[in-house]
């Protein structure tokens, strides 16, 4: 694995000239991943679910949440890809023009409110509210105004919220994936990349990343630090 990993991160700093160090860091990242790769997979499933738990449903009505993010998505993507299709067809074809353009943005804005609007309601079998929502008077001139202040009003408390789910994700991921043998790993290949670099050949590269995990690993995880392999 050393190999390969210094093998395959030497050509690209190879190629990228003065910037080989982004190939160097890149190999280092490459290493402290790959090592035990699913083992790595593992624990960002966890701290994801350690992440959601702790964040999301401390702060959202977790029904709520999934209800708004299926109906609101439902609604973008019938508006994202009747526009799209149409935006094609009139760049293609010559065929749309300005009006029915605008029309059309008009009619999309309306099919995603009428899947957006249920997740505002306490109950969504009343559907009589929904679609007095989405008569055009009160859709236009206060559900929309109102949507957009309603967004506005709550992006710093989004923001707030993302910035913990991130942070929590980040540094529980860290908690669950670091371990001394991943770091000496990442290292060893880094080196290995340095030396096919400065040397001019992938291939030396490969062998000295592999050669010096060996070493590494035998003189000085083990007898030193006691590590065992993953």
């Amino acid at each position: 694995m050393a190999c390969a990993l210094s093998f395959i991160w030497s050509l690209v700093s190879l190629e990228l000239g003065s910037l080989w160090w982004i190939g160097l860091i890149s190999g280092f990242v490459a290493g402290y991943i790959g090592y035990d790769a699913r083992g790595a997979a593992d624990a960002v499933s966890r701290a994801w679910v350690v992440a959601q738990s702790g964040v999301l449903t401390s702060q959202l009505p977790k029904e709520r949440l999934r209800l708004c993010c299926y109906l609101f998505g439902g609604g973008a993507s019938v508006m994202l890809s009747i526009i799209t299709l149409f935006f094609i067809v009139g760049v293609t074809k010559g065929i749309l023009h300005k009006v029915p353009f605008e029309a059309l943005g008009v009619f999309s804005l309306f099919m995603s409110a009428i899947y957006a609007i249920p997740a505002r309601c306490d109950n969504i079998a009343s559907a009589s509210k929904c679609i007095m929502a989405t008569h055009p008077i009160p859709l236009f001139f206060w559900h929309i105004p109102r949507g957009f202040i309603w967004v506005i009003a709550r992006i710093p408390t989004a923001g707030a919220i993302a910035y913990l789910f991130c942070s929590s994700f980040i540094c529980t991921t860290f908690k669950y994936v670091h371990s001394n043998a991943r770091l000496l790993f990442g290292i060893d290949v880094a080196i290995g990349v340095a030396v096919g670099y400065y040397t001019g050949s992938a291939l030396i590269g490969g062998l000295a990343g592999g050669i010096w995990w060996l070493l590494d690993w035998h003189l000085i995880s083990i007898k030193v630090m006691g590590l065992k392999a993953a």
